[in-house]
């Protein structure tokens, strides 16, 4: 059986996503977050969050990753596959880097643990 009609894949990431969003508190804010990430042999841990280059992000969704950032490095990666050209934003300081496909796919395999391994950043 089937909870989420066709429009609601495209809204809701989970069933229980709806089913909080029916039934729960609008007092919250539930995020489905998309990737977390550890590399056992740095001991380092990243939360993820993916966006197509013309998503939006809901004011709750970015709240709720600010306060992940207080607790460990947090990212937004905006881009469309095949990823020839990603941004990744740092969320703890809204700092902004346009990679190409390797330095992404080096990024996310932690060949570089933070952004200021890949090259010069810019900042908003």
């Amino acid at each position: 059986m089937d909870y989420r009609t066709e429009k609601d894949k495209n809204y809701y990431s989970s069933d229980l996503s709806k089913w909080i969003d029916e039934f729960c508190t609008h007092e919250m804010t539930s995020i489905n977050l998309d990737i977390v990430q550890y590399k056992r042999s740095l001991n380092q841990l990243r939360f993820v969050e993916y966006k197509h280059s013309n998503e939006k992000m809901k004011w709750g969704q970015k709240e709720l990753l600010i306060l992940l950032s207080k607790l460990k490095p947090t990212y937004i990666i905006c881009g469309d596959p095949p990823f020839e050209s990603s941004e990744i934003i740092r969320i703890s300081d809204n700092k902004t880097i346009w990679v190409n496909e390797e330095e992404l796919k080096k990024f996310l395999n932690f060949e570089y643990v933070d952004i200021e391994d890949i090259r010069e950043e810019v900042s908003f």
